[in-house]
């Protein structure tokens, strides 16, 4: 099992105005998303905030984040780590249905 790797220094989350939303995306299926996030050091990075579409959650002390038995589009799922005011990135997955998406 692969984890998606960010490469910034994330400290903190900041309240987000837009409602990314998985529906209008085409057909849906669940997944469990699992990533690790780590600072320019190559070291985990804890409490970065995570959002897939109108879910939010983070990272823990080791920079793991898992999100479990979410619905995203099928052909692309889109992650987004805010972290301290300078850091507001988006990356994007190909779910793996009714399986652990890394």
């Amino acid at each position: 099992m692969s984890l998606i790797v960010i490469s910034f220094n994330f400290l903190s989350c900041e309240k987000d105005e837009n409602n990314y939303s998985s529906s209008g995306y085409g057909e849906q299926v669940k997944t469990t998303i699992v990533g690790l996030i780590v600072n320019e050091n190559n070291l985990p990075v804890d409490n970065a905030c995570i959002t897939i579409y109108n879910k939010k959650g983070y990272t823990n002390n080791f920079g793991i984040f898992t999100m479990k038995d979410i619905m995203v589009p099928k052909k692309r799922c889109l992650i987004r780590i805010v972290g301290n005011s300078f850091f507001d990135d988006v990356t994007a997955v190909k779910p793996v249905k009714e399986g652990v998406t890394s």
